[in-house]
């Protein structure tokens, strides 16, 4: 858009020169060479890349109202390029943020040229065209003709694109067909990425609950970040109150659009911008946002700033923060629909399954009690069973007791440490828990996904590795849970399974399931000799378990 009124300049230039030459006149015309002089400056500047401020668009605006004025009133037969050249001044205004009503500034050429030519500065008939039809005077009325619908299509073109990014980020496309109640962060990107030549958009999530850990979704590049990285790229916050900046690694500035103001870069600032410039992203959007209780942060690559960039980039806000309260009410919905569900499902199980178990070790008491059964080898099997049914009834009852509101945590250490000796007596193994730390709080939900993580592992490896002495270790390093089971009888290695330092390769389908539930991942390093499996889960605390 830059370049139009540029191009426009030179046209009204040389339609002046050509008029002054059809009627023999001295060339040296100042009109001519005052826009001429202008026209060489505005493409300096176009040239040497200077950024394109606001401020700037308003002077070219009015060099530019000025000399089609001055074009009108000393050569009417200029009349409709200077208009051109004012209508391409006024849409980069309306480009950058301006308001429609500078547009009508391109009335005042068709005002200036008639007045001119009834003082007889020129025929009444020149103001519409050249009399002689000279080819030189139409092609620059053409050319200007053309250039003026160039620059409309161009300017109308990138306005419904950005009103077709509002009305598909807010529509009922953002949802999941095939999951309800649940919204598609990827068609975001995708659309973003379409705004931009760059095409390189980036969304992280960091949430808690089921869906703990970070969720990244990506359009062109990823972004290549590690855990701790991406952290702190969700944690950056900006003490300036500023809804979407962007941080310029360039002019070492951050700026807020809205305002066009620039900040130098603060200490947060320059870690933010160090990751990003890493990652090829050298001037990038940052947008924090909050969808139900996870935090989540929008990284778009863009063009150097100038003011058009920086008015798409508040455009792109404004949808934005539109749409993010929209997704927190379906979160919300979501998160009701889920406790409905639940609390239907704990009465059913309450008064099904808890119920039946309940009858069943009544049933293997009574057995055991039996004249028959009394001293048989029988008797401790079956008193072994009762137990473990008492174990899982306790275990079930406090599932179903628990309020899903309620905000206190869970220690995971006693958690693992109950379900462990269940599932001891359950196949008959030894398998104990060995925690660094005598009390690891967290919320409730990870706790569970944890511990049937940890009880599937530990089943898998009674299965497939014949494993009946095991320790699970556990160990809290930077944020995140490490999970090891060690064999202590240090078995060969069944089929499939590795030892010496390598994780098992996880084949159960429930296994992986629970693993990405709490975003966890197998780890190799650092492992000792009997290690079978090993796995981390980044995890937050919670103070007041």
């Amino acid at each position: 858009m830059s370049w139009g009124p540029v191009l426009a300049r030179l046209l009204l230039s040389l339609s002046i020169f050509d008029s002054r030459l059809s009627v023999h006149a001295p060339v040296a015309d100042p009109v001519a060479l005052a826009v001429l002089a202008w026209t060489i400056v505005s493409l300096a500047n176009l040239l040497l890349g200077h950024l394109l401020r606001r401020q700037s668009i308003t002077w070219q605006f009015g060099g530019d109202t000025i000399c089609a004025a001055a074009a009108a009133i000393f050569c009417p037969q200029s009349m409709f390029p200077a208009a051109i050249l004012v209508f391409c001044s006024a849409q980069l205004m309306i480009r950058s943020g301006f308001g429609l009503s500078y547009v009508s500034a391109v009335a005042l050429p068709f005002f200036c040229a008639p007045l001119s030519a009834a003082a007889g500065a020129a025929p009444l008939s020149a103001i519409f065209g050249p009399v002689d039809n000279r080819v030189s005077a139409l092609l620059i009325l053409y050319l200007a003709l053309l250039l003026g619908i160039m620059v409309a299509a161009l300017s109308a073109g990138r306005g419904d694109q950005l009103r077709q990014f509002a009305d598909h980020a807010l529509s009922i496309r953002m949802l999941k067909l095939q999951r309800s109640l649940e919204f598609d962060l990827q068609r975001l990107v995708d659309l973003l990425a379409s705004l931009f030549p760059d095409g390189r958009v980036s969304c992280l999530l960091e949430g808690d609950g089921e869906r703990s850990g970070t969720r990244a979704y990506h359009s062109g590049a990823m972004l290549e970040l590690d855990r701790n990285e991406i952290a702190l790229l969700i944690g950056y916050r900006d003490d300036a109150g500023m809804p979407v900046k962007i941080l310029d690694n360039d002019s070492r500035m951050l700026i807020a659009p809205a305002s066009a103001e620039f900040v130098p870069f603060d200490e947060q600032d320059r870690r933010a911008a160090f990751l990003l410039a890493k990652n090829e992203l050298p001037v990038a959007l940052i947008k924090q946002f909050r969808i139900g209780r996870a935090n989540g942060l929008v990284i778009v690559a863009l063009p150097r700033p100038d003011a058009i960039i920086k008015f798409e980039a508040c455009l792109i806000s404004d949808t934005l923060d539109a749409l993010f309260p929209i997704l927190d009410s379906i979160a919300e919905a979501e998160r009701n629909f889920i406790a409905d569900a639940h609390d239907v499902a704990r009465r059913d199980l309450h008064d099904g399954v808890l119920q039946t178990l309940a009858a069943v070790r009544m049933r293997l008491l009574s057995i055991g009690r039996r004249k028959d059964v009394k001293g048989h080898p029988a008797q401790l099997e079956v008193a072994r069973v009762a137990d473990i049914l008492t174990l899982e009834q306790a275990r079930l009852r406090g599932l179903l007791e628990t309020s899903e509101d309620e905000d206190h945590g869970i220690n995971l250490v006693t958690m693992l440490d109950v379900g462990l000796r269940t599932i001891s007596m359950q196949w008959d193994i030894d398998a104990k828990l060995e925690s660094e730390e005598p009390a690891i709080p967290i919320d409730k939900e990870s706790a569970y996904n944890i511990e049937h993580l940890v009880r599937e592992a530990v089943a898998n490896a009674v299965r497939h590795a014949n494993s009946s002495q095991l320790t699970v270790r556990l160990s809290m390093n930077q944020n995140a849970l490490r999970v090891a089971i060690i064999d202590r009888n240090d078995l060969a290695p069944q089929a499939g399974v590795k030892k010496g330092g390598k994780s098992m390769p996880l084949r159960s389908a429930s296994l992986l399931h629970r693993l990405r539930l709490v975003n966890g991942s197998a780890y190799a390093d650092g492992l000792e000799q009997r290690a079978i499996l090993a796995i981390t889960i980044p995890m937050r605390r919670i103070d007041n378990a």
